[in-house]
């Protein structure tokens, strides 16, 4: 699932556990009748919003999670949470896609800084046969 609107607000990284962390943030939809949504990243995802800012266009792409609760009094309640895995954004004259797979990219101008790539090439040795070792 997919969900398009404008990011409204970015919430700082809270870090739940020593082992889990979670960040959220608000968009508001382009519908007929616009939607204030809050969306959420997790663990190594938490850093997608990093290169975000508030009033950029994205979409977002989501898991639709759901857990119950049951409380002290012995209510079960349920929640939903929206999940983010993907966020792509469009800007003037660039498509750029954030995921598990691509390194983030920062914008600096018309530069754009791919951070694993320039760590790769720091780690690289300056000899021509190619091979890392």
């Amino acid at each position: 699932m997919d969900i398009k609107g404008t990011i409204i607000k970015i919430f700082p990284t809270r870090k739940i556990s020593d082992k889990f962390q979670l960040r959220e943030f608000v968009i508001k939809t382009d519908d007929k009748y616009p939607q204030e949504i809050l969306l959420q990243t997790s663990q190594d995802r938490c850093v997608l919003l990093d290169v975000l800012a508030e009033g950029e266009q994205i979409q977002a792409f989501i898991n639709v999670r759901g857990r119950s609760w049951t409380n002290p009094q012995g209510e079960v309640k349920y929640f939903n949470t929206l999940e983010v895995w993907k966020i792509s954004n469009e800007s003037a004259q660039d498509f750029t896609s954030y995921d598990q797979g691509v390194a983030p990219r920062k914008k600096m101008g018309n530069i754009e800084a791919n951070f694993m790539e320039d760590a790769i090439n720091q780690m690289m040795p300056d000899d021509d046969d190619g091979l890392p070792f």
